[in-house]
């Protein structure tokens, strides 16, 4: 169902075609399905480098060595165990279940880790509810149908429950 309805994808208008109508996931709808803020700062634009790790500072360096147990990676088992034997919902546990959020439900990937990049959006506590989440889950997965699109083939990544229930 999900590559049928990915197969519809219009990236020029950024719509499903669906029994003959362009159908658009709005922000509003984002809301409405995942009950996500809207409104706020842009997580891409507060997103680190993808490349190597040593490029990022100091303090998310200490934080990324206090997430990654397995391949020096933020696996998503990693970091579930982590939140599961936390003691108290301190700064830590804040930070992890947010990354933890990130990886499998609002840009959920093929990969079993959480990416290091989303380090910076976490490492202030305060700042984290002021981002525009709703914003970061729908371009994430439009991206992605742009891309298999584009490619005529590969994976489907990002909020795919929210792909299937904004297109019924």
């Amino acid at each position: 169902m999900i590559i049928e309805i990915v197969k519809r994808f219009e990236p020029s208008n950024q719509s499903f075609i669906i029994c003959g109508q362009d159908i658009q996931i709005q922000l509003e709808d984002v809301k409405d399905i995942m009950g996500l803020p809207i409104e706020g700062k842009n997580v891409f634009s507060h997103k680190g480098p993808k490349g190597n790790k040593t490029e990022c500072n100091k303090a998310q360096q200490d934080l990324f060595l206090r997430f990654a147990k397995e391949k020096n990676q933020m696996s998503i088992n990693g970091v579930k165990e982590i939140i599961i034997k936390s003691g108290s919902p301190d700064d830590d546990f804040k930070r992890v279940f947010v990354l933890f959020t990130i990886g499998v439900i609002l840009a959920p990937t093929t990969k079993d880790y959480v990416h290091s990049s989303y380090l910076p959006v976490v490492m202030e506590i305060s700042e984290i509810r002021k981002f525009n989440w709703g914003e970061f889950t729908l371009k994430y997965l439009t991206n992605s149908c742009h891309q298999y699109k584009q490619q005529d083939s590969g994976t489907i990544q990002g909020n795919l429950t929210l792909l299937q229930v904004s297109s019924i």
